[in-house]
């Protein structure tokens, strides 16, 4: 049976599987119904009307779907749950061609397409192509663009305020729930990694900036988007409190500068391959991101990424 965990007065906590993890959708309780983010394209009726269950509502009374970003798996639920309940969607418009991309046909837009293209992984291609197709679901008509400084009033006492925490992707949002100050902030902090290896973002300094402006909101507790890999975090909630807050904060940032020496001293070494680069940059990573699977036939989505992105970084530096 799913299980709805309460987070805080007015947010509750649906965890949606993805191999041994899962992505966090949260459900926003006032007098309308909001849903932060809906997991992959079988998660509404796998995991989110069955949670939904569990606190007396269905999918038909879901008012608004809130995008932290456009992730197939934060906005892969989508199209189901519109078409359960007419509900509204919003995203910030730095994310909607994103989100449009993932969901063109014959070939989807993908981050990760394009890295493994870039390095010659073909059959990586071909199997990323086809989880798109399966899990990112169907396009929706976006009727609701958030910006910072936006707040949407559910009713009853509880609105959420919209903040920019661009980094992981260019219009990643957090949303503060009031009165409960809690802040859901989808990927925005990364910690160790997730699943797929390294942190992932496709702005560093933004990815940082976003980081310290978390941290100023001075939230008593966070909603991450997944359990991320972290030296600050007890047990397989993703659910961040007081001190370990702070601490997870200040991990996080500990990556991009250490990802930039390294890639300056890699760039520096003048590998005659990508793919050679790519290993050295990996395995010259100190603790505790270090440990990667260097071979490319194996790496993870978000580790070849991380050692492309910095790699660039440290050629234009040149």
């Amino acid at each position: 049976m799913v299980a709805t965990e309460a987070v805080s007065p007015h947010v509750r906590l649906i965890r949606g599987p993805i191999g041994t993890g899962f992505v966090a959708i949260y459900v926003v309780l006032g007098r309308r119904t909001a849903l932060v983010d809906t997991g992959f394209a079988q998660h509404p009726v796998s995991t989110i009307g069955p949670g939904l269950a569990t606190i007396g509502l269905t999918l038909r009374e879901v008012d608004l779907i809130l995008t932290t970003h456009a992730h197939p798996d934060h906005v892969g639920g989508h199209a189901s749950v519109v078409s359960a309940s007419d509900a509204t969607v919003g995203v910030h418009p730095a994310d909607q061609l994103r989100m449009d991309g993932l969901w063109k046909r014959p070939v989807p837009d993908d981050d990760f397409l394009a890295d493994f293209h870039a390095v010659g992984l073909q059959h990586r291609t071909e199997e990323r192509i086809a989880s798109l197709l399966a899990d990112a679901g169907r396009p929706v008509i976006v009727e609701l663009t958030l910006r910072d400084g936006d707040r949407i009033d559910l009713g009853a006492g509880v609105a959420l305020d919209v903040v920019h925490t661009p980094g992981h992707t260019g219009g990643s949002l957090t949303y503060l729930i009031q009165p409960d100050m809690t802040a859901l902030v989808g990927d925005a902090i990364q910690g160790l990694g997730g699943g797929s290896g390294l942190p992932l973002y496709e702005d560093p300094e933004a990815y940082l900036s976003s980081l310290a402006r978390i941290g100023e909101l001075g939230v008593p507790m966070v909603g991450l988007g997944h359990r991320f890999r972290s030296r600050h975090l007890v047990g397989a909630s993703p659910v961040v409190e007081g001190r370990s807050l702070a601490a997870l904060l200040e991990e996080s940032g500990s990556f991009p500068p250490i990802a930039d020496q390294v890639a300056r001293e890699v760039v520096a070494a003048r590998y005659p391959s990508d793919k050679g680069a790519i290993c050295a940059f990996l395995q010259g990573l100190p603790a505790p991101f270090d440990g990667h699977d260097a071979d490319l036939e194996a790496i993870g989505e978000a580790s070849l990424h991380a050692a492309l992105l910095h790699i660039e970084r440290a050629r234009t530096l040149l």
